[in-house]
């Protein structure tokens, strides 16, 4: 059993402005589009940033923006990484992820285009979403699929009316303030199964929704994946 570095202990200000601001540059966020997905003013952010400390309710926004499991992580004792500790795992993230360029979404035709040379999609949403703007980029994603798979086989007057639904829901989501951010990679996927474990090349189409105050202009992904068939 390995022994912790050090004990676990409150975090001082000073080491919570270094974690939130670590957290913060990992993801290639300003402090704007922090304050924004988090749902605090920006001051806030520059103020716990600066190690002058940040209250309960502002500890757990913070954690539910980072989407880390216990929104109370925070405001608990924890073991405290070394600074060495805190290199290696940067080295370690920077070894593991690409930082892709994002690209905001406002035309369903250049959306199909994206999915059209992709073999794949990842899809995520970096804040709480309302029920309505939830199943807005659900039903976004479902007639993108949809496309992607016929686009090849459906005549041109066809895809007239698949563009129409999809801007309409692209649209949607505008008028409710939030963007649709894509970016595309060509990571190594390795498939398990009968298909053997050679990694083989995949462009994957990242699509992510923000608060459209809280776009970012690039986000991490994974350099490599693993699918399995069962």
């Amino acid at each position: 059993m390995t022994t912790p570095t050090n004990p676990p202990r409150p975090l001082a200000n000073d080491e919570l402005a270094m974690l939130i601001r670590l957290l913060r540059t990992q993801r290639q966020w300003s402090q704007e589009q922090l304050a924004g997905i988090s749902g605090v003013n920006v001051r806030t952010v520059q103020r716990a940033e600066r190690g002058e400390g940040a209250n309960l309710h502002t500890r757990r926004a913070l954690a539910q923006a980072f989407e880390l499991s216990n929104i109370d992580v925070l405001n608990t004792p924890m073991q405290v990484p070394t600074a060495e500790e805190i290199e290696a795992k940067q080295k370690a993230f920077e070894r593991d992820y690409r930082t892709l360029t994002a690209t905001k979404v406002v035309s369903a035709r250049a959306l199909g285009g994206l999915a059209r040379d992709c073999h794949a999609d990842h899809s995520w949403m970096a804040f709480e979403p309302s029920p309505i703007v939830e199943t807005a980029f659900a039903a976004l994603l479902d007639y993108l699929r949809d496309f992607r798979d016929c686009a090849d086989d459906v005549p041109e007057v066809e895809k007239i009316g698949m563009y129409a639904d999809m801007q309409r829901y692209l649209d949607e989501l505008a008028a409710h303030g939030t963007t649709v951010l894509a970016a595309t990679d060509d990571p190594l996927m390795r498939f398990g199964g009968a298909l053997g474990s050679d990694p083989v090349r995949v462009r994957i189409l990242y699509l992510g929704l923000f608060p459209t105050t809280a776009t970012p202009d690039s986000f991490a992904v994974p350099r490599k994946a693993k699918m399995s068939f069962t």
